[in-house]
Order: C-alpha cells, then structure tokens, then sequence
C-alpha cells in the first residue's frame, strides 16, 4: 500500500505539472494580448492560479470546462487488461484461467524488471528534487552567515532607510549590509531583514539608495520573499517539467513590474525617469545569479517592459476598474475551464461491501464481517479508475474448498452459512491491478 501511494503521488504530480503547463500557456497568451494594456500587478495576480494548480489537486465541477471533451488517458500508466468478452465466458475453467494469469501478472509487476525500475525512477526523481531544493537552503544559509557582522551603521543610510518605512508602514527591523558577493542591491532573510549593498552602490546618491531601498522593501511589503521560496520549492519539485521553470521565470519578471509599481506609488521627491535611471544603472553590474534572493533587476532581458510600465503608470490608473474586471474574468476562465473536473483517473480505488441493511464496510480496513444467514451483499469500488469487472477467489474454511467467480460490481451476492476468505482482484486503468482479502462469516 506504501508503494501505491508513492506511486499515486507523483502520478498526481505529473498530472498536476501538465494542468499547470495548460494554464501557463493561457496566462503567457493573455500577457502578449494584454500587454502594455493591463496593469503590471494584475498579470501577477493572475499567476495565483497557476500557482494553486501546482500545489493542490483542485477540481471545479463545470460543464464548461474543456477535460469533459479533451481525454488526457494518455498520460495514464497502461496495463495489460482482459476484455469483457473473455470476462463474460461462463465456466469454472476459464475463470480459473483468467485467475491464474492475473495472479501472474500481479506477481511479475510487483517483483519484476519494471517495477524495479519504476522504483528507481520514483527514487531518482525525489533524490534530485531533494538535492536541488538543498542545494538552495545551504547557499541562503552559507550567504547569511558571512554577512552576519557587516551590518552599515551611517547616519545616512539610516535616515534613507527609515524614510523608506515609513512611507510603506513597515516597523519590523531592517539591516543593511555591506558586501561584494551579490553585486546587485537585493533583500534577503526570513526572520532577520537584509538589504544587500555593495561599497559602490552605497556611494549612489539619497534619490537613487532612495529607489533602491523602496523597491527592495516592497517586495518585503508585498510578502514576496514567502512567494519567492515558494517559487524555489515548486522549480525543485517539478523539475522534470521545464516548462514550469519558464512560467515561473516569468512569474518572477511580473512580480518585479507589480513592486516597481507599489515602489513607485510610495515615493515622494523622486521623479520616475529618476527611477528607472537607478534601473538601468543596476542592470549594468554582473551578479551571481541566486534562487533565494530578490533584486532590483532580476533579468535584463525585461528593462524595457519596466520602464515602459513605469511611465503609462497614470494612463493605467484611468482604467483601474476595467483592468479589475478583465483579471476576475480571466481567473473565472481559467477556474472554469482549464481545471480538470475531476482527478479520480489517478487515486488508488477503494473497494467495500454494502450490506443488505446499507451499511458500508471498507475491505481495505476491515478484517472480518458477519453476517446473518440470507442476507445479501454488494461489492462496490469508489475512486480512481478501474474495470466495472472483478475477479474473486472465495475458500470455504469448513470444507477447505476454493472456487472462483468473475463478478460485475454492485451486483447481489447470497452466501450460504459458513467461514470464508474472499480475495478480491480489482483491475485498474491507470495502475497494478490490486487485491484485497478480507473473512466473512455466515451465521
């Protein structure tokens, strides 16, 4: 069951990096269309579906939604199945036929070549996620420790800094530090606030360490340093996706125009060409380039798209309310459409009996049921996806017989008084076919 699990999960995995990938494409199509239209912060907004997509397994019931018309089984693990034709042959033999190969089968794929391998690609890709997620902890770690004691304590600085604060609300406290690692002004820290600083950009001018100062504490404002590791996690867990790397990068290029905006709205005193010169002055210097971090200029690929967005800041106040309409418009497009209506296709199918008085009793977790002479019962599934045709092995322990019945589910079923051990084999769709046992006793 642990190994169903296990595989169940990155099945779920998969699947979700696909749906995610559909609505990635859709969001990138509504920026080209939208851009230069639409306000910066709303195309960020907009990446909070995207972002949910990756994390929980969320279904929207609609009739609209294009999974009802779209079949995605071809991202379903195949099996070998019997047809319903050699299900329905009537006889003792066939069904122990049937039986026996299916046995087999259950053995070769739990102990064969490709379950091995299975197993090794489900390790591997957890090994490299865990290694990739590590290996940005460790560099924020190492970062933050040789930064510790260079904290700058000019009047100057301090003055810049406290304005910026104020003008944002923030109380909580802030450093700022002097070092030659990162060599772009970026901000760094969970539970301590830094504001990363070189000897050279410390000597800029009050407007210019005044830009600078805002834009890194309006990412802190905007909570984007939870966003940003949230970020690192999910480039990490998904990492065999590379489409999602893109749609995050992009996601990051969108959260740097919606805190340039918020950045901006906050300042007094200095002009934007005066900002976007600070802007254009920081793209210049190299930096390492760092997950864990957040910078004034994260790509330089992108400075005509924040400059651009800074000057038509006031033509995008005028259609404020529009742009609100079109970002819940589109969210609602996508929640609708784009969202799978269910994910049941890839859960592990659960099989229970129903009893005559409607009482429900999961096979999977119950190990002997009475009943009374003459009461009838039902063997039904819920979950996951799986054939409506089962297989039970049925040993009478009064008389140590074994017979064996193929069974459509949710049919009635009358057993005679005695001590049984039911085996049920539910053959799946998208997984091993699997067995459960459970001892039923007839008074």
């Amino acid at each position: 069951m642990i190994q169903d699990f296990i595989v169940n999960l990155y099945n779920q995995l998969f699947y979700m990096s696909v749906i995610a990938t559909i609505i990635g494409c859709f969001i990138l199509l509504f920026r080209k269309i939208t851009d230069k239209k639409l306000e910066p912060r709303c195309h960020y907004i907009i990446w909070a579906i995207f972002i949910i997509a990756l994390i929980f397994p969320v279904t929207i019931p609609s009739k609209m939604s294009i999974y009802n018309v779209i079949d995605l089984s071809v991202l379903k693990k195949e099996n070998k199945h019997y047809s319903n034709d050699t299900l329905s042959l009537a006889g003792s033999v066939n069904e122990l036929a049937i039986y026996d190969n299916m046995k087999n089968e259950i053995s070769n794929n739990n102990h064969g070549n490709e379950h091995y391998f299975s197993k090794l690609m489900l390790d591997m890709v957890f090994v490299i996620f865990v290694l990739k997620f590590f290996r940005s902890v460790v560099a924020y770690m190492v970062l933050n420790g040789r930064i510790r004691d260079k904290v700058v304590e000019e009047e100057r600085i301090e003055r810049i800094l406290q304005d910026c604060k104020k003008a944002l609300k923030i109380k909580r406290n802030v450093a700022i530090v002097k070092q030659e690692k990162i060599k772009v002004p970026s901000i760094i820290g969970i539970f301590k606030l830094k504001i990363l600083f070189t000897d050279t950009t410390l000597l800029l001018k009050d407007n210019e360490l005044r830009s600078i100062m805002m834009h890194e504490l309006s990412h802190y404002k905007r909570k984007d340093i939870f966003v940003n590791w949230l970020i690192t996690l999910l480039k990490a867990l998904y990492w065999f996706n590379p489409m999602i790397s893109v749609f995050l990068v992009y996601m990051k290029i969108d959260m740097e125009l919606a805190t340039d905006a918020l950045a901006i709205s906050k300042m007094e005193g200095v002009k934007d060409t005066e900002y976007c010169d600070v802007i254009i002055e920081v793209a210049k210097l190299s930096s390492i380039k760092m997950d864990h971090i957040l910078g004034l200029v994260s790509t330089k690929t992108k400075l005509n798209d924040r400059i651009d967005a800074v000057f038509k800041k006031e033509e995008f106040k005028k259609y404020r309310v529009l742009m609100f309409v079109a970002t819940v418009f589109m969210m609602l497009f996508m929640l609708l459409i784009l969202y799978p209506t269910s994910y049941d296709a890839l859960e592990i199918p659960k099989l229970y009996l129903q009893l005559e008085d409607g009482r429900k009793i999961d096979i999977s977790e119950e190990e002997i049921v009475q009943l009374s002479s003459g009461d009838s019962l039902k063997v039904l599934a819920e979950g996951g996806d799986y054939k409506k045709i089962i297989l039970y092995e049925r040993h009478n322990l009064l008389n140590d017989e074994t017979d064996y019945r193929l069974i459509n589910l949710g049919s009635e079923t009358y057993l005679p008084k005695g001590e049984y051990v039911y085996k049920f084999i539910l053959d799946c769709n998208n997984r091993d076919s699997i067995s459960y046992t459970i001892k039923i006793l007839v008074e």
